[in-house]
């Protein structure tokens, strides 16, 4: 009885002495710890919002720097899309953003969207809940590579995302659209297209070089009739073949 005694005590004493220092350890991990650099390039211009939730649609500033994205693609002009008022609630404030968008001379349209974390890891999270949130059904998911020439020749890892699901017209109509969503996650030595994969690293990186890992999180997505998903996801590629090297800042592909 009393060995079994003596064993609770031990047992105890080291469970206690393993949550004290595992709590020393995350505090100093979030006073020590710095700020990797930014895997994408941003610029000191303002990004703007808007509060759609009220009648006159309000405006305000974000913050005084934004992604770049550039403001002309191959024969696409572009307009800069607002943050949306919810969505800058929700996020943490050091949350940059960089979002535009893009249409080709034949009226064919892409957004394309960055968020980058600052020292707050929740500025990226799944994107299959916000999707699903705002009424798109994902009829599939899969991994493709897109071949890169630049800088240099490399795979490009990305998520592609089809989606479907019925646009309302301002007189109550619906019409059923299909969308190609992709998306990636980058580090400044980092690429991946799984959310897992990036959250592992962040924690390994985090132990291991007493770095917060700065990751941004980059989205093309374009909307097409039924039956055009094909061409429409060729047009993206050679979009982002052609944008994306103008903003990622990338070293190291994997």
């Amino acid at each position: 009885m009393f060995e079994g005694k003596k064993s609770l005590y031990i047992l105890s004493a080291v469970a206690t002495c393993l949550i004290i220092g595992a709590g020393v350890l995350l505090g100093y991990l979030q006073v020590n710890q710095r700020l990797s650099e930014a895997p994408v390039k941003v610029v000191a211009e303002p990004m703007p919002g808007v509060d759609s939730s009220t009648p006159e649609r309000k405006t305000f500033i974000v913050g005084t720097n934004r992604v770049y994205l550039p403001e002309k693609v191959l024969d696409y002009s572009s307009v800069l899309i607002p943050v949306e008022k919810v969505e800058y609630d929700m996020l943490p404030g050091d949350t940059t953003y960089g979002r535009r968008l893009y249409r080709a001379t034949d009226g064919f349209e892409i957004v394309n969207m960055v968020v980058l974390m600052g020292a707050d890891r929740t500025s990226i999270h799944k994107p299959q809940y916000c999707l699903e949130g705002v009424g798109w059904q994902i009829d599939r998911s899969e991994q493709v590579l897109i071949p890169m020439d630049k800088p240099y020749p490399y795979q490009l890892p990305v998520t592609k995302l089809t989606l479907s699901g019925y646009l309302v017209g301002q007189n109550g109509e619906k019409t059923l659209r299909h969308g190609i969503y992709l998306y990636w996650f980058v580090a400044p030595d980092e690429i991946t297209a799984e959310h897992k994969s990036r959250m592992w690293s962040v924690a390994k990186h985090r132990l291991l070089k007493g770095e917060i890992q700065r990751w941004a999180y980059i989205i093309y997505f374009s909307t097409c009739s039924p039956g055009e998903e094909n061409v429409v996801f060729e047009r993206m590629k050679v979009f982002i073949r052609e944008s994306l090297p103008e903003y990622q800042l990338v070293p190291k592909a994997n």
